[in-house]
């Protein structure tokens, strides 16, 4: 996928998930998914935070620093979820959503710095090497849409 086509894709994505949060009451952003204590702004924060760290790992390799964001830390995943999941139970919807959306447009603006080329480039992680295009696309559009898929399900979307 190229640059063009891949912010294409980060706004589409985007896009369709902002409709189905319009489709939500405010009272259901506060419904727990089944079979886990998560809410749904719950998961709306979780996928902000996955992404703010993908705007500071695109800005530290554009950089050319040493990443230092969580997909390089000693830290499990689990464990950074847990940590952002108990950092955003004291924040408003409001303010969740908001960080919701300025993050998708940081992302599109730290991808404009990289060439087509750039995407392609393998880039080593500690959990093995990956295309920068491949792990844009899991901290971002990929991971929003697998949370949209369930969160569709539970209100019949």
């Amino acid at each position: 996928m190229n640059k063009k086509e891949l912010i294409n894709r980060l706004q589409s994505t985007r896009n369709a998930t902002i409709d189905v949060l319009d489709s939500l009451e405010d009272e259901e952003f506060q419904v727990t998914i089944p079979g886990s204590e998560w809410r749904i702004q719950d998961v709306l924060f979780h996928i902000t935070m996955w992404e703010a760290e993908l705007v500071k790992l695109l800005f530290q390799i554009q950089r050319g620093q040493k990443p230092t964001t969580v997909h390089y830390g000693q830290k499990p995943i689990d464990g950074a979820n847990h940590e952002w999941f108990n950092l955003g139970m004291g924040r408003e919807l409001e303010s969740i959503y908001d960080d919701f959306i300025g993050v998708r447009e940081q992302t599109i603006r730290r991808l404009g710095q990289f060439s087509d080329e750039d995407l392609q480039r393998t880039v080593q992680f500690p959990f093995g090497e990956q295309t920068l295009e491949d792990r844009i696309a899991q901290d971002s559009y990929a991971h929003e849409e697998q949370h949209m898929e369930q969160i569709k399900e539970m209100f019949e979307l």
